[in-house]
C-alpha cells in the first residue's frame, strides 16, 4: 500500500522529535552551556523553528540549579566591626537647656566656648530665638541676655546651658546663681543639677567615681550656636514673630 505524502511528511517530523529527544539528557543539574549546546544540535538533526531563544533557555536553566549551602558562619559579626566603616555622626541639633536632674555633665572651660546672647523665650510653647540688639529694641521687657556655655553629657550629646546674665542690679536669683556655680564646678569634675523646690535654688551634686574624660563636638561655639537656633534667628523686624508681638499682625 503506497503511502500519501502527508503520511511522509508527518513519519519525517516524528523521527525528527524522537531524534531531539534522544539528544537531550534528562538534566538535573545542567549547565546553561550545555542547553545551548544541545539547542544547536537540534536545529541541525530536525525541525528548528521553535526553539527557544538563547535569554529564554539561560532564564529556564537558571530556575532549576539549585542553590548553594548558606554560610551562615560567615555572617558572624567580629568584635569592632563598627570601625570598619565610613560613618560620621551628623550633628543636626544642640538642645539649649538645663541639663536633666538624673544627668552628669561637662563644662567646657575658656572663654571661647561661652557665647553672649539676646534670648526671646516664647513660654506659651516653650521656644526661645537669638535675636539682634536692634530687634531686642523694639520688644522691651520681652529679651533677656544669657549666657550660653557649651557642655556634654557622658555620651558626648552637646548641651547650651543657658544661665542668665545679671540684672541691671548685677545680681541674679538664686535658681540662676546656683546653676553658674554648677556650671564652674562641672570645668574639672561631672556634676548634675536638681530643683530643691523649697530651698528655691538648684543642688549640685558630684560624681565620685567616673574616671571618663569629656568628649568634645569638633565644631566652633558659633557653628554650635548656630544649630541650636536654626531657623530661630531673627534679624528682622518684619519677622512674623515680631510683628505679632507689637500687635502688627
Amino acid at each position: 500500500m503506497k503511502k500519501s505524502v502527508k503520511d511522509t511528511q508527518a513519519i519525517q517530523k516524528e523521527a525528527a522529535a524522537m531524534s531531539a529527544t534522544a539528544i537531550l539528557p534528562k538534566p538535573v543539574h545542567t549547565s546553561v552551556a550545555d542547553v545551548l549546546s544541545m539547542s544547536k544540535a537540534i536545529a541541525e538533526a530536525g525541525d528548528g523553528s521553535k526553539l527557544l531563544p538563547n535569554s529564554s533557555i539561560e532564564t529556564a536553566v537558571a530556575a532549576t540549579v539549585p542553590p548553594g549551602p548558606l554560610n551562615i558562619a560567615g555572617m558572624r559579626l567580629t568584635l569592632g566591626y563598627g570601625e570598619s566603616f565610613s560613618v560620621k555622626k551628623l550633628l543636626v541639633t544642640v538642645p539649649v537647656k538645663k541639663p536633666g536632674k538624673t544627668v552628669f555633665f561637662r563644662v567646657r572651660d575658656g572663654a571661647e566656648w561661652e557665647f553672649p546672647a539676646l534670648i526671646l523665650t516664647i513660654k506659651e510653647t516653650n521656644e526661645s530665638y537669638l535675636v539682634t540688639r536692634e530687634i531686642a529694641e523694639t520688644i522691651p521687657g520681652l529679651v533677656r541676655g544669657e549666657m550660653l556655655y557649651l557642655s556634654v553629657d557622658r555620651n558626648a550629646n552637646p548641651i547650651l546651658i543657658n544661665v542668665p546674665l545679671p540684672d541691671d542690679t548685677g545680681r541674679r536669683n538664686n535658681w540662676h546663681e546656683s546653676l553658674l556655680q554648677a556650671v564652674i564646678y562641672s570645668k574639672t569634675q561631672w556634676v548634675r543639677v536638681s530643683a530643691n523646690m523649697s530651698a528655691g535654688c538648684n543642688n549640685v551634686q558630684f560624681a565620685t567615681n567616673i574616671p571618663d574624660e569629656p568628649h568634645w563636638p569638633e565644631q566652633s561655639m558659633d557653628q554650635l550656636v548656630e544649630i541650636a537656633f536654626r531657623g530661630k534667628i531673627i534679624t528682622d523686624i518684619s519677622h512674623p514673630l515680631i510683628q505679632g508681638l507689637l500687635g502688627l499682625a
